[in-house]
């Protein structure tokens, strides 16, 4: 199970008594709502801001880095917007160093490795 919140980058595990769920936090850098809707950018300054975030990435983060493109069908799921939608995913898919997928994949990920972390250490 997982939740969606605001506070942090990368997933993380929140412990209950009734079990455990990953977080999976939400961004807005790269989200057309805002961008558009409220700020009235033009499409292009979504792949912008992707590829400058990316650009960061690469030269500042150790490890993994998430970030979450949005696009609304009411927002850029029209032809302009879905173009620069598009021309994010060719820049992600031609890159060795970017994971595409859902957010489900994700956790599934992190699930299954926290599971081998966990038969690692009973190991000793």
């Amino acid at each position: 199970m997982a939740r969606r919140s605001l506070n942090d980058d990368l997933p993380y595990f929140v412990h209950f008594k009734a079990g455990t769920l990953v977080s999976f936090s939400s961004n807005m850098e790269c989200n057309d709502l805002p961008l558009y809707m409220r700020h009235g950018n033009p499409p292009r300054v979504m792949l912008e801001i992707f590829q400058d975030w990316l650009d960061y990435a690469r030269k500042y983060e150790q490890g993994a880095a998430r970030i979450d493109p949005t696009i609304h069908s009411h927002v850029f799921g029209r032809p302009v917007g879905m173009s620069v939608f598009q021309r994010m995913i060719d820049i992600a898919t031609a890159a060795d160093d970017v994971w595409i997928g859902t957010r489900s994949e994700a956790v599934s990920y992190i699930l299954a490795q926290s599971k081998v972390a966990a038969r690692t250490a009973a190991r000793g």
